[in-house]
Protein backbone atom coordinates (compact mmCIF):
# COMPACT_ATOMS: atom_id res chain seq x y z
CA UNK A 1 0.00 0.00 0.00
CA UNK A 2 2.83 2.21 0.39
CA UNK A 3 4.53 1.63 -2.78
CA UNK A 4 0.82 2.60 -4.07
CA UNK A 5 0.58 6.23 -2.55
CA UNK A 6 4.28 6.98 -3.11
CA UNK A 7 3.97 6.44 -7.12
CA UNK A 8 0.94 8.13 -6.63
CA UNK A 9 2.24 11.12 -4.84
CA UNK A 10 5.00 11.22 -7.31
CA UNK A 11 2.70 11.34 -10.37
CA UNK A 12 1.20 14.11 -9.04
CA UNK A 13 4.26 16.03 -8.45
CA UNK A 14 5.60 15.42 -11.78
CA UNK A 15 1.97 16.83 -13.37
CA UNK A 16 2.22 19.76 -11.01
CA UNK A 17 6.39 20.30 -11.91
CA UNK A 18 5.04 19.79 -15.80
CA UNK A 19 2.10 22.55 -15.22
CA UNK A 20 4.34 25.09 -13.12
CA UNK A 21 7.31 24.66 -16.16
CA UNK A 22 4.23 25.51 -18.57
CA UNK A 23 3.52 28.69 -16.37
CA UNK A 24 -0.22 27.45 -15.82
CA UNK A 25 0.28 27.26 -11.57
CA UNK A 26 2.63 29.48 -10.17
CA UNK A 27 6.38 28.82 -9.85
CA UNK A 28 6.29 29.51 -6.36
CA UNK A 29 4.23 26.08 -5.21
CA UNK A 30 6.41 23.21 -4.76
CA UNK A 31 5.69 20.48 -6.35
CA UNK A 32 6.12 17.72 -3.66
CA UNK A 33 4.30 19.62 -0.50
CA UNK A 34 1.60 20.84 -3.25
CA UNK A 35 0.90 17.19 -4.40
CA UNK A 36 0.55 15.86 -0.74
CA UNK A 37 -1.68 19.15 -0.21
CA UNK A 38 -3.79 17.74 -2.40
CA UNK A 39 -3.54 14.00 -1.87
CA UNK A 40 -3.68 14.21 1.77
CA UNK A 41 -7.50 15.26 2.23
CA UNK A 42 -8.16 13.65 -0.56
CA UNK A 43 -7.95 9.99 1.12
CA UNK A 44 -9.52 11.93 3.94
CA UNK A 45 -12.48 12.43 2.30
CA UNK A 46 -12.72 9.24 0.51
CA UNK A 47 -12.20 7.91 4.08
CA UNK A 48 -15.92 10.40 4.98
CA UNK A 49 -17.54 8.95 1.89
CA UNK A 50 -16.67 5.34 2.29
CA UNK A 51 -18.42 5.40 5.71
CA UNK A 52 -21.84 7.42 4.74
CA UNK A 53 -19.85 10.82 6.61
CA UNK A 54 -20.38 13.00 3.42
CA UNK A 55 -21.43 12.03 -0.20
CA UNK A 56 -19.14 11.16 -3.34
CA UNK A 57 -20.65 14.30 -5.30
CA UNK A 58 -19.40 16.76 -2.22
CA UNK A 59 -16.26 15.14 -1.89
CA UNK A 60 -15.48 15.96 -5.38
CA UNK A 61 -16.83 18.94 -5.21
CA UNK A 62 -14.25 19.94 -2.90
CA UNK A 63 -11.86 18.15 -4.80
CA UNK A 64 -11.90 20.07 -7.84
CA UNK A 65 -12.18 23.17 -6.38
CA UNK A 66 -8.54 22.15 -4.51
CA UNK A 67 -7.33 21.30 -7.76
CA UNK A 68 -8.93 24.92 -9.62
CA UNK A 69 -7.16 27.11 -7.43
CA UNK A 70 -3.90 25.91 -8.12
CA UNK A 71 -4.83 27.03 -11.48
CA UNK A 72 -5.99 31.21 -10.85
Amino acid sequence: MRVLYADFQRRMAGLITRDRQAGRIPASLGPSGTALALVGPDEGLAAYVRTGVTSATAARERVLAAVAKLYR
